[in-house]
């Protein structure tokens, strides 16, 4: 994990002036701003790109994307490496996930290795998508998003397992983007005016909502104990005949804590952790 240099800090007085360069803002998306930032915990110990620092955020160039991506990857790789003992030359897999920037050459050319383990990266790139408009729905995203990023190292060896923090028993990931309020959430566009971000619906926290509950309908019994499934089989089975019959409560639920210590949520917004605490 990298924390972004000291030489990209700002400070509150700093942000504000990065604020005040757009000229496109009236009072009321100043007022929105403002509460925010205030809300989205930026302070004193926050970090920008170089370009927005520099002024340059809305002219940003493709090799600034690029230099934000480099300058995490070889930190984030040699102390990987390091840490964990594991040469480069033995990486066989490299996943890159970068959000919000594509490259020719990719990514990946920049830092693939034929080697003998996975390293999966991950970050979302801003340098090239700050918004300099007018228009709350895109003006959001410049607050949520956030700058660095990490690497994690795997492998299927099991000679090596002694080494390992973690274990991966399972992974599911369900796509809903043939809803089209799913589809629609987060885009890159351009604002009535030319200016270009990316525009955050009302409906973000829904499709969120919507695709974690499918995530834990197929993980649910990869993870839960047997005991806990049927347990659930049997008062579903009695609710559906007797539900009608039955005075208070509602229909029975899986009890997660059976099999999950924790959950690790997208930090994005609290409107999408109040959600699922609704589901």
């Amino acid at each position: 994990m990298l924390q972004a240099f000291e030489d990209r800090k700002i400070n509150t007085e700093l942000s504000g002036n990065i604020i005040k360069r757009n000229k496109n803002l009236g009072h009321k998306e100043y007022k929105f701003l403002l509460r925010a930032i205030v809300n989205s915990g930026i302070g004193e110990e926050t970090y920008r790109l170089r370009n927005i620092i520099a002024g340059q955020e809305e002219c940003p160039t493709p090799g600034d994307g690029i230099f934000e991506m480099e300058e995490f990857f070889y930190y984030t790789h040699n102390k990987l490496f390091s840490k964990t003992g594991v040469s480069p030359s033995d990486i066989d897999t490299l996943m890159v996930n970068i959000s919000m920037l594509a490259t020719v050459p990719s990514l990946s050319a920049r830092i693939l290795h034929k080697n003998m383990f996975a390293v999966v990266i991950t970050s979302e790139s801003i340098a090239p998508n700050w918004y300099s408009g007018n228009d709350k729905s895109m003006i959001l995203s410049n607050c949520l998003f956030r700058s660095g990023g990490c690497s994690i190292l795997l492998t299927n060896k099991t000679a090596l397992k002694h080494r390992a923090l973690l274990q991966l028993k399972c992974i599911v990931r369900n796509h809903i983007g043939s809803s089209d309020e799913a589809y629609d959430c987060c885009k890159q566009k351009e604002d009535d005016y030319g200016c270009q971000g990316f525009y955050l619906s009302k409906n973000i926290p829904k499709a969120a909502t919507q695709a974690f509950i499918q995530n834990l309908k197929e993980t649910a019994p990869k993870v839960l104990p047997v005991c806990e499934l049927l347990h659930f089989v049997i008062l579903s089975t009695l609710w559906s005949k007797f539900s009608s019959y039955m005075k208070g409560g509602g229909k029975p639920k899986l009890n997660f804590k059976t099999g999950i210590d924790d959950f690790c949520l997208h930090p994005g917004g609290e409107a999408g952790q109040e959600e699922f605490r609704a589901e």
